[in-house]
């Protein structure tokens, strides 16, 4: 449930295969998964889950977030877009650094870019599972979920559906909270091929 709160799409960390000690990479909602429950069941919690100045970090994290990538996406130029949302990509990977320094472990995550998730890796299932969590978790009228959810073959452009994130934040920055709470962005507002 914390996972589906956040903004966080599920970013290809970067790893090391044991098997046969090549580069690859996991998702960053298993690392923050992980890192979560150690904090909870872990010895080394000296900060506290629930610290109060570990609490206003992390809201600051993810207000910054939000506010960087809805001024990116709302002045970029029509013709700019993919620039436009690598840079939104690069805001969620530094986020997503700084909101795992909240948690016990090295810093040092790396992270790889866009191109290299391919169609098959879980990372693009997770985003379309997270994508229709966050759809459920915030959508309030009855058998409205159906029409917000992304079949699980619609897409398999990691780039679609990180712009799907993009416009989700940016979306969500031009209305009202009222109004907000109850708009999602539907599946035909972003393209479903890769460019």
């Amino acid at each position: 449930m914390l996972i589906v709160s956040l903004p966080f799409p599920p970013l290809p960390v970067v790893c090391i295969k044991s098997c046969d000690s090549n580069y690859s990479h996991a998702s960053g909602h298993d690392l923050l998964s992980v890192a979560i429950a150690s904090m909870i069941v872990g010895k080394d919690n000296k900060a506290g889950f629930d610290s109060m100045q570990v609490l206003e970090r992390k809201q600051s994290i993810v207000i910054e977030l939000n506010d960087r990538i809805a001024a990116v996406w709302g002045t970029h130029e029509k013709d700019n877009e993919n620039s436009a949302l690598e840079e939104c990509y690069e805001i969620f990977c530094t986020q997503f650094r700084l909101y795992m320094g909240c948690y016990p472990g090295s810093c040092d995550i790396r992270i790889m870019d866009m191109d290299s998730v391919c169609a098959s890796d879980i990372i693009v299932k997770q985003a379309i599972g997270h994508l229709n969590a966050m759809a459920s978790t915030f959508t309030d009228e009855a058998g409205s979920v159906d029409k917000f959810q992304i079949p699980l073959n619609s897409t398999n452009c990691y780039k679609t559906l990180i712009r799907l994130y993009v416009l989700g934040i940016y979306s969500l920055s031009r209305e009202t909270p009222v109004v907000a709470q109850n708009h999602r962005i539907e599946p035909h507002d972003a393209d479903t091929q890769c460019p």
